[in-house]
């Protein structure tokens, strides 16, 4: 026995199929607002499939939700024959889009000020999620719902929902000889993707990867500690953004996310303009100052992190 992985003999390279719109808008003050617009749907995407992995014999129901229950969970009732066990097959799928959207104001010098500010949204489903070595581990370790074998789609790991960049210079020429140059920059985006899994096989297919369902009331479980365990989670549960919008659903793939990142920089830069032989020379000198609020405060400006291990958190 054992495990194999083949090619399927009509597997086609991954093929986008990628549309772009953009327009630049001239503004008072000869300001210009730029905005973008980038559709990508996929033709040929990579898709892995167990086709010796017999389907669910039965179901467990989770609130009011129900979800594939491998009752036939053995290797004598789990696969289609022996002696081999995960045979996977890497196929095509179309399944699976993406979305950015930006703009962008750009404010030339102006009596010595300029600057950018520009924001992004972004959006991006796909339905094999690229978290394997190799073609078993790729299909095992899929967030989903229900089968790994299932078209489900979820979130992309890689996705940032929302950035948020500024820039702005105040630069002055004086005594013929000088130039100061002084910016700051800000940027600030959301952190981290992240999947709301069960520690253990909560489905007895064989995966630890299932998407958690999201209680509405502690009688949707069977809490290990009783009152306490439920306590904990639903105090928890209130202040994560995700958890609390959707109770009584199950969690999406990377729909989670780490806190929004903030980080303001500054830059100065120094010119000294030099005659050397009848010819104007600069000689520039910079100074940086990276992280400006963590310099003034050591829990501002810092990277928040879940613990957890394969981008997902195992809270039950």
């Amino acid at each position: 026995g054992g495990i194999i992985a083949f090619i399927d003999k009509n597997f086609k390279l991954p093929q986008v199929l990628r549309t772009s719109l953009a327009a630049d808008f001239r503004l008072p003050l000869d300001m210009v607002l730029t905005l973008e617009a980038i559709h990508t749907k996929d033709i040929n995407a990579v898709r892995f499939v167990n086709i010796n992995m017999k389907p669910a014999e039965g179901t467990v129901k989770e609130g009011d939700l129900t979800r594939p229950y491998w009752t036939n969970s053995t290797s004598a009732t789990k696969y289609q024959t022996s002696p081999y066990t995960d045979v996977i097959k890497m196929t095509n799928t179309n399944k699976g889009q993406g979305l950015l959207l930006s703009a962008q104001l750009t404010v030339p010098n102006y009596y010595g000020f300029s600057g950018t500010v520009g924001y992004s949204y972004s959006y991006a489903d796909e339905l094999t999620a690229k978290s394997g070595s190799d073609p078993f581990s790729a299909w095992q370790y899929r967030h989903v719902t229900n089968s790994l074998n299932s078209d489900e789609v979820g979130l992309t790991y890689n996705n940032t929902p929302h950035r948020i960049t500024v820039g702005a210079n105040y630069q002055i020429d004086y005594a013929k000889h000088f130039k100061s140059t002084f910016s700051l920059f800000y940027s600030g985006y959301s952190g981290s993707a992240f999947s709301y899994i069960y520690s253990n096989d909560a489905n007895k297919d064989g995966s630890v990867s299932d998407l958690m369902y999201i209680p509405k009331t502690k009688e949707d479980f069977v809490w290990k500690n009783g009152d306490a365990d439920a306590e904990a989670y639903f105090a928890y549960a209130a202040q994560d953004p995700y958890l609390s919008k959707n109770a009584g659903k199950y969690a999406m793939r990377y729909a989670s996310y780490e806190p929004f990142y903030n980080r303001v920089d500054f830059r100065f830069l120094q010119d000294f303009y030099i005659n050397v032989a009848g010819e104007k020379n600069t000689l520039q000198l910079s100074l940086d100052v990276l992280n400006i609020p963590n310099l003034l405060n050591s829990s501002w400006g810092i990277n928040q992190y879940y613990i957890g291990s394969n981008n997902q958190v195992t809270p039950l």
